[in-house]
């Protein structure tokens, strides 16, 4: 099994894309308008860059981003018992806000923030060979990954090609039929979640 794409929660494209390539290292390899201002940015390893792209999605408006955060808040700063799903290991805080770095972690432990997602060693304990992160989310979805509006933008009276289980079997028949019944304006929409294999020539 590969990943070929998974995505990253931001708030700002110029920002996050700075931040990947300048300060992590990334290096870019798409940059595709979508309009209304949306775009499509990934960037890859530079080791690998034909392997997994990250997706830079600037989803932290969506009401399922807006819960998670809200019940990180909850659960991490207020409470300071860490919120569910988060795993801190032996050594660490997982209460620290390190909002303007202005907090300072005890002797000996490292202090974590997840929502912003920093970390923070004490004074005089920078660790000598650097510092490994790893890290996952997800969301129950099939795709698209949280309840938002997602505005359908076809023109009036466009012929639509369904595919799926009680449309074409296959994107490529549904390409045929539109290629075959010649309409002004069509749209092929994919009705279930899956996959659909085959070769398409546009």
């Amino acid at each position: 099994m590969k990943i070929k794409l998974t995505s990253v929660s931001i708030e700002d494209y110029d920002k996050a894309l700075k931040f990947y390539t300048e300060v992590l290292g990334f290096v870019q390899k798409r940059d595709i308008p979508l309009g209304d201002g949306a775009r499509w940015i990934t960037v890859v390893s530079p080791e690998e860059p034909d392997c997994t792209e990250l997706l830079l999605e600037p989803n932290a408006s969506y009401p399922a981003m807006k819960t998670l955060k809200e019940s990180l808040v909850n659960g991490l700063y207020l409470s300071g018992q860490g919120a569910p799903g988060f795993y801190a290991p032996e050594g660490t805080d997982p209460s620290a806000d390190l909002t303007g770095w202005a907090y300072v972690p005890r002797p000996g432990t490292v202090a974590v923030d997840p929502l912003l997602g920093r970390i923070a060693f004490p004074r005089g304990q920078r660790p000598l060979e650097g510092v490994w992160v790893s890290y996952q989310y997800g969301f129950s979805a099939d795709m698209g990954g949280g309840e938002y509006n997602r505005p359908l933008r076809q023109p009036a009276g466009a012929q639509v090609y369904h595919v799926g289980p009680d449309g074409y079997a296959a994107i490529s028949a549904a390409l045929a039929q539109w290629y075959a019944d010649q309409p002004k304006d069509a749209v092929i929409e994919l009705d279930k979640s899956g996959v659909y294999g085959g070769q398409l020539s546009v």
